[in-house]
């Protein structure tokens, strides 16, 4: 019996009913565990700091007395979209997003000036630091019941194929349901109280950045979901997930500085390497990077699933 089920494919008995029904309360009961508690309050503060980085220096400008005479001058008070907009203008401020992006002329352009400047600096943090987040959100998927021999009860009830493919799913909608909703706020909070711009391109950028950060979110999940099936210490996943998302991209920078090749090109044979990509001007470039965050999340999930189905639970 045994060795018939080791030569059944690793997709044997997957069945949408029962995956759907894993995903449901996996994503549902998924805030009552430890990881799940810990990446939400992570998230809520990587958030918050985030845009109080580039909000409150703002409004303390306009608040300070500089400003202020600069407004009597005027004749009227300096807006916050006038702020904003001179500050975008600077080319110490368009060089520095050049830098981090890779992009040229246009992409900046279209970055700061053809759409919101502060939802686009927001969204450029939040990608440069969602994998890492990502981590915290799905290092403990299956490693946890592997490692106190729980996964034997739900065996008995449903397919490996089934677990695994569930809780990806569960994790994949846990993170974006409160993604949006971090997402949602900080776009109120810019819409109703800076009012810097309108709804119309405020929604519209909204929706573009937070399908960015879930995209780029999606393959390090799926890392997660390979690590976690690999691994029975819930804290050595953790751990692991972390070094394995950030490592590669430290040895390719330290090793680009040292022998002077191009990081940016190398570093497409990550996911890391076509984050900026999501937020391009250029409809082929966004297609092309949307297609690889794809192609990397189902090389890690298949990965994931092939250790999860032949390892010993």
């Amino acid at each position: 019996m045994a060795g018939s089920a080791a030569r059944a494919g690793m997709f044997s008995g997957l069945a949408g009913r029962h995956v759907g029904l894993i995903a449901r309360f996996g994503a549902r009961f998924a805030v009552r565990t430890g990881g799940g508690l810990v990446f939400l309050f992570l998230l809520v503060l990587t958030c918050l700091v985030v845009a109080w980085l580039f909000i409150a220096p703002v409004e303390n400008i306009l608040a300070s007395p500089i400003a202020q005479e600069a407004g009597r001058e005027r004749g009227r008070e300096i807006t916050t979209s006038e702020a904003f907009e001179e500050i975008s203008k600077l080319e110490g401020f368009r060089t520095l997003v050049k830098w981090v992006t890779g992009g040229d002329a246009a992409q900046v352009d279209y970055l700061l000036v053809a759409s919101p400047a502060l939802l686009s600096t927001i969204f450029l943090v939040l990608l440069m630091l969602m994998p890492y987040l990502a981590c915290f959100g799905g290092f403990n998927q299956t490693s946890g019941d592997i490692g106190n021999r729980g996964m034997r009860y739900l065996l008995l009830r449903t397919e490996r194929a089934n677990i695994f493919a569930g809780r990806f799913v569960a994790t994949v909608l846990f993170g974006a349901l409160y993604l949006a909703v971090m997402i949602a706020l900080l776009l109120a909070y810019v819409g109703l109280k800076l009012q810097v711009y309108g709804w119309d391109a405020l929604l519209a950028w909204g929706a573009q950045g937070y399908v960015a950060v879930l995209l780029l979110t999606l393959p390090y999940l799926a890392l997660c979901s390979w690590i976690s099936a690999a691994i029975d210490s819930p804290f050595g996943s953790l751990v692991l997930c972390l070094v394995v998302t950030g490592g590669p991209v430290a040895v390719l920078a330290g090793t680009s500085m040292v022998a002077r090749f191009d990081f940016d090109t190398w570093a497409r044979v990550l996911p890391w390497g076509w984050k900026y990509e999501l937020l391009s001007g250029d409809a082929g470039t966004r297609l092309a990077a949307v297609g690889m965050m794809l192609v990397f999340t189902a090389f890690f999930f298949l990965l994931g699933l092939r250790t999860f189905h032949k390892r010993d639970l």
